[in-house]
């Protein structure tokens, strides 16, 4: 009978085992797909602010270059 106590206690504390170590794998998983998310965020942070910057930039040429006479339109004599 103390064998059988044993050897359920064994199976037990193995079992016990198994399911922490899937747990961690688990929760491990699980923070590198957060990870993996925030970085794909920052990307389209990133990306987004740069086109920003691009539009920004090719508005401010734009006005420049409306700000003098019209591409078209020279004094007639």
């Amino acid at each position: 009978m103390p064998w059988l106590v044993a050897a359920v206690l064994v199976l037990g504390a193995g079992w016990f085992y198994l399911e922490a170590t899937a747990a961690r794998q688990e929760a491990e998983s699980l923070r590198l797909q957060l990870d993996l998310r925030e970085l794909e965020l920052r990307d389209t942070r990133n990306r987004r602010d740069a086109e920003r910057l691009l539009l920004n930039r090719e508005i401010e040429k734009g006005r420049g270059q409306s700000s003098g006479a019209p591409a078209g339109d020279s004094p007639k004599n």
